[in-house]
């Protein structure tokens, strides 16, 4: 099912998604609260584009308690995400090697690189280690292991029916 060239590619997602991960804890708190910032400004347009009334019927308190609230779930999914794509890739290359279950690996590896990311920031400037988004990023790595799990379950049948007419 699968072949070396995927594998391989499977091996520089699984890399490259570890690499942005620790490049984006490598970032100031300066750096990281500007570009959580721009993707806020962003959401906020968004929703003035298509909320003008609502939004433009609320107090200036009312828009910066907005801001802030729309900023931290900016901030959380993007770690959410990072490792469910991490524990994706991690999940299909286990599977590539015949090792789809248990999860549990795949989950812990994703869980485990959270934990040292957190201890990475440790030693960035304005930056610090949070148990709520070591929790944040274990959670976005079970989901990104039960997509990868999904994703196999599907494909399943079809790489079966190839074998069987290859016969």
């Amino acid at each position: 099912m699968w072949n070396r060239w995927a594998r391989g590619v499977l091996w520089v997602l699984t890399l490259g998604t570890a690499a942005l991960i620790f490049w984006f804890s490598a970032q100031s708190g300066t750096d990281s609260s500007a570009l959580s910032g721009k993707l806020t400004h962003l959401a906020l347009r968004v929703i003035r584009h298509f909320a003008g009334d609502w939004y433009g019927a609320l107090s200036q308190a009312q828009r910066l308690r907005l801001e802030d609230v729309l900023g931290f779930l900016i901030r959380k999914l993007a770690h959410f995400s990072e490792f469910a794509a991490l524990s994706f890739f991690i999940q299909l290359l286990r599977a590539s090697y015949g090792k789809a279950r248990p999860i549990f690996w795949s989950w812990a590896a994703g869980a485990a690189y959270a934990a040292t990311d957190e201890l990475h920031q440790m030693f960035v400037e304005l930056r610090s280690p949070m148990l709520r988004d070591v929790c944040i990023d274990s959670a976005g790595a079970l989901m990104g292991v039960l997509a990868a799990m999904l994703l196999c379950a599907l494909f399943r049948p079809l790489t079966r029916r190839r074998s069987v007419q290859k016969s």
